[in-house]
């Protein structure tokens, strides 16, 4: 999601080397309309989409709205404030243009992997709930990947000695 064309038409020359599907938007309006319709697992923003829009603003909203998707943000700026606030709301990545296609396709790599295990690990969560009639949190997405594991661990102490109790 980028406001600048050639910023696009780079990314998506980047992506090439990535087996996936390349969603582009300009606007914070266009990049909804995508997640309402495709299985989305990384976006890349640009900090600023425009003069009235802020890729900041958008990464708070997608958080803001359950959506699990980890977020890479782009800039022609490296102030650090930003940079600061951009993690704070949980963006996993945040990378100054132009970006090296190298170092750009290893980060965008690591975070669809941790997209992949945290998918997992939510099916994980889920199948274990559903086995212990626990209900499920709604706040499991905001978990770090070893958070998850110790929850998962939990889980199954729990499974066990309630197959003791029922022996």
């Amino acid at each position: 999601i980028d406001d600048e064309t050639l910023i696009l038409e780079i990314v998506r020359e980047y992506l090439k080397e990535i087996p996936c599907s390349v969603y582009e938007a300009q606007t914070k309006e266009e990049a909804w309309s995508i997640f309402t319709k495709e299985k989305i697992d990384l976006v890349i923003a640009d900090v600023r989409l425009s003069k009235k829009e802020s890729g900041l603003d958008l990464a708070e909203d997608i958080l803001k709205a359950n959506y699990s998707i980890p977020i890479i943000l782009l800039t022609g700026h490296d102030d650090k404030e930003i940079i600061l606030q951009a993690l704070r709301i949980g963006v996993v990545d945040y990378l100054t243009k132009p970006m090296e296609r190298t170092f750009f396709l290893a980060r965008v790599n690591e975070a669809i992997l941790k997209r992949k295990v945290h998918l997992a690990q939510e099916k994980i969560i889920e199948t274990l709930h559903e086995l212990l009639h626990i209900p499920q949190e709604k706040m499991l997405f905001r978990m770090s990947i070893k958070e998850r594991i110790i929850y998962i661990q939990e889980l199954v102490t729990i499974a066990a000695i309630k197959k003791e109790r029922d022996w």
